[in-house]
């Protein structure tokens, strides 16, 4: 760790010549009274995502330093080796298709920790914004905040409250006796639910309600972002959830409850399987492949999940056919 540098920003890119020098532009603008680097890792972007990314290690070469991949490994192996690069004391991390809307941002997380030695990590409200730009919600809006998150929270609300580009954390990565490999090994599209999960197992994450950055929701149907790419494929998708929450399990061990959640996602997946326009040999295979993940406490109380599951959905359809 660099006693100098008081944070570091992780920023994770891929297909974002779009819009990268709009959140590179906005790390930049920030007002700070302490020292801090662009850690900055591409996964090998076919456009000139990499073009732009060297124009500005040739203006800012003592901030930003770039890792650029010749060889795709894939967004969690990407966040995962980008964040153990990090040198700071605090960790803030901002994709390369996200912006910070705040100048006061990152000042005002490491006042924050710097008062609260108890705390790990500190977050806040963000916006959701379109492929321009445009405002078009703010996260959990209903929801008061300025208020602690706590373990029980991660479970109730997973990302709804928090997104990646909003934390600032303590830099555990850098010389630590746990690998963290959960990261690379959990699923293979990203790491937000992971990351929220594990902050509230080290302690209460506080979320500022000052909105101090946007999230871009983009579903484009030739883009390679996790929202576009999901929408392409909700069955694949559903698969990936229900392998990603029992490892989840594995790796939290006691520290969450993830039982139901990985019995009913086995049941949405074999729903979404059902549904779906495969032929009945793949239909039978994938779900066969399926239950050989589940352990044996799971198989046994399967039969009760489903029943519970059809039972929430025959009440729900009920509810509406009367309204």
């Amino acid at each position: 760790m660099d006693d100098e540098i008081m944070v570091s920003v992780s920023m994770i890119t891929y297909n974002h010549a779009k819009y990268i020098k709009q959140a590179l532009d906005s790390i930049l603008m920030q007002k700070v009274n302490f020292k801090y680097e662009i850690v900055i890792g591409d996964d090998c972007s076919p456009d000139n995502t990499q073009d732009i990314i060297k124009q500005y290690v040739e203006k800012y070469p003592h901030i930003i330093k770039p890792i650029l991949r010749q060889k795709n490994i894939g967004a969690p192996n990407n966040f995962y080796d980008t964040n153990k690069t990090c040198k700071g004391k605090y960790i803030a991390g901002l994709e390369g298709d996200d912006y910070w809307i705040d100048e006061n941002k990152l000042q005002l997380q490491v006042d924050f920790l710097e008062n609260h030695p108890e705390c790990v990590s500190v977050a806040h409200r963000h916006e959701i914004v379109d492929i321009n730009g445009v405002n078009k919600s703010y996260s959990n809006k209903n929801q008061k905040l300025d208020r602690y998150f706590n373990k029980n929270d991660a479970i109730r609300y997973k990302t709804e409250l928090l997104h990646l580009n909003s934390l600032m954390y303590r830099n555990f990565f850098f010389n630590s006796n746990d690998k963290y490999v959960i990261f690379k090994d959990s699923n293979k599209f990203g790491t937000h639910s992971l990351m929220i999960f594990l902050l509230a197992t080290m302690s209460k994450i506080y979320i500022m309600e000052r909105p101090m950055s946007a999230w871009r929701m983009v579903i484009d149907l030739e883009g390679t972002n996790y929202t576009s790419v999901v929408a392409r494929n909700p069955v694949e998708d559903n698969i990936n959830q229900f392998i990603k929450y029992k490892n989840y399990r594995d790796y939290f061990t006691n520290k969450y409850d993830f039982n139901c959640i990985v019995q009913e996602r086995f049941v949405i997946c074999i729903v979404k399987v059902i549904k779906s326009d495969m032929d009945i040999s793949k239909k039978i295979r994938k779900t066969m492949n399926l239950y050989k993940i589940l352990n044996f406490n799971d198989r046994l109380k399967l039969p009760v999940v489903i029943i519970g599951f059809l039972t929430k959905r025959m009440t729900r359809k009920h509810l509406y056919a009367k309204q």
